[in-house]
């Protein structure tokens, strides 16, 4: 049996799992009911809800992505160690995809998910509260989990104080900086990671100039604090790092790091 009939023989397990009762009990209500007039409810209403149709992905279209994308992350991996994965994460991960259509990056976190728990080296780390931590993440803290995860340096959380009062930031110090679509919830997207158990946060005072903060946009905004004559301003840095759990998630949802 060649490794590519082994994989699909590995998706087909998969949709086994996604054509079980439970699985289809959960999507295909949903799917059924996504633009359909909602009796009483005001046109205006429904004529708002109709454009979901497009970012709620049906059943034949989860299926197709997912064979797809399984047989492509497990190429390789040797055909004995491709196993059916745990229903408990398959069901879970595949009900949780219908929502994700114009959200690549929590989209591929599943799917690295569901390629973890098929191969018999990894699938230990594919704890199902997982599928749950991509449910709570916004694009922008999957990209901020996953520059954390692949840096080999410190990560910093930086804010800036002045006499005054005045704060700026928190502002994400690291390289390569993740392409951020709304930068100024850097500091609710860190606290949610940190609030899931996958960051951990120690604190630090310094106060500027610091060497190891190299941002210009960074160091600006905090040389524009108002300091008493001769005085820097306060700089409170917390370094970021991942949790022994939210080592496990990157490398389950992340980066497959898949022993050979």
């Amino acid at each position: 049996m060649t490794d590519k009939n082994s994989i699909r023989d590995a998706a087909d397990a998969v949709r086994g799992v996604i054509e079980s009762e439970p699985v289809r009990a959960a999507i295909m209500p949903a799917a059924q009911h996504v633009g359909r007039a909602l009796g009483s409810v005001a046109e205006a209403v429904e004529v708002s809800l109709t454009p979901l149709q497009v970012y709620i992905w049906g059943w034949k279209r989860i299926r197709r992505w997912i064979q797809d994308s399984v047989i492509d992350k497990l190429e390789g991996i040797p055909p004995e160690r491709i196993v059916i994965p745990a229903a408990n994460v398959a069901g879970p991960v595949i009900e949780a995809m219908r929502f994700t259509a114009d959200q690549p990056e929590l989209r591929e976190m599943y799917a690295n998910l569901l390629a973890t728990s098929m191969d018999r080296e990894t699938a230990s780390a594919a704890h199902p509260a997982f599928v749950e931590f991509v449910k709570q993440m916004t694009p922008d803290e999957a990209r901020i989990l996953t520059a954390v995860g692949m840096s080999v340096t410190f990560w910093k959380k930086v804010v800036g104080c002045g006499i005054d009062g005045t704060r700026v930031g928190p502002f994400l110090v690291g390289d390569p900086q993740p392409d951020l679509t709304v930068p100024e919830l850097t500091g609710t997207a860190i606290d949610n990671l940190e609030r899931m158990g996958l960051f951990t946060l120690s604190e630090a005072e310094l106060g500027l100039p610091d060497p190891s903060i190299k941002a210009e946009d960074v160091r600006s905004a905090i040389a524009s604090l108002k300091v008493l004559p001769g005085n820097s301003p306060a700089v409170y840095v917390n370094i970021i790092s991942l949790t022994d759990l939210g080592n496990m998630f990157y490398q389950a949802c992340v980066c497959r790091d898949s022993p050979e």
